[in-house]
């Protein structure tokens, strides 16, 4: 087993995780979306299997919600383990939100952050509650 073959074993097993939270990209009424760093957020779970290693690449299967996708990621030798789960992350999250979007899953994101922010004020209207019970 060459160098490069271990390094890219030791990728998937240590720096690649078997699943990963994804923020789902906010919808807005003007059509456009983003991540949202302040209030309720959406997330989905992603479950993350290795189907293929290659010399500098691994064949992933991403399967979250309904929806199981298979993607080839690249794992540059030159690059360190934190940029590379950067990069993967960053792939994945926006493979994740392009389902979404070319699904027509617009409407479904929209209720799920309105119900977070439903339930974030119900939380928040206990704490302040509380506080001027006592």
């Amino acid at each position: 087993m060459t160098f490069i073959q271990k390094y890219v074993d030791y990728i998937l097993e240590n720096v690649i995780q078997g699943s990963i939270r994804v923020q789902l990209y906010r919808p807005f009424k003007d059509g456009s979306r983003m991540i949202t760093k302040i209030g309720p957020t959406v997330h989905c779970q992603v479950k993350i299997e290795v189907l293929e290693k290659y010399t500098r690449s691994a064949k992933l299967k991403l399967t979250f919600d309904k929806y199981e996708i298979e993607e080839l990621f690249f794992i540059p030798f030159s690059s360190n383990p934190e940029s590379i789960e950067g990069k993967t992350r960053t792939k994945i999250e926006k493979i994740v939100n392009q389902t979404f979007i070319d699904d027509n899953r617009t409407e479904d994101i929209k209720q799920m952050y309105e119900q977070q922010h439903k339930l974030l004020g119900e939380a928040l209207s206990k704490i302040v509650g509380k506080k001027k019970d006592n």
